[in-house]
């Protein structure tokens, strides 16, 4: 699901892989570079890590998840 939009605000940590943060704050864009120029222990992982302050990301694809079918294996008979 992707995250609502706040004007002029950013969600930190926005997870590069779409993962959900369990703990995530709205930030201005500025308090984000300053984030990043300090070595924030979150921004490692983050979609804004070496944008601009103006940088919009752009709509993620929404992910399905299909469950994984393993072929059935047959049965040795001894």
């Amino acid at each position: 699901m992707p995250e609502p939009v706040v004007e002029n605000r950013r969600l930190c940590p926005t997870r590069a892989s779409g993962a959900h943060a369990l703990i995530a704050h709205w930030i201005t864009p500025d308090v984000c570079l300053a984030r990043q120029r300090t070595g924030f222990h979150k921004c490692f992982s983050c979609a804004y890590r070496g944008l601009s302050a103006g940088a919009v990301l752009p709509d993620a694809p929404v992910r399905v998840f299909e469950p994984r079918v393993e072929p059935k294996r047959a049965r040795s008979r001894g």
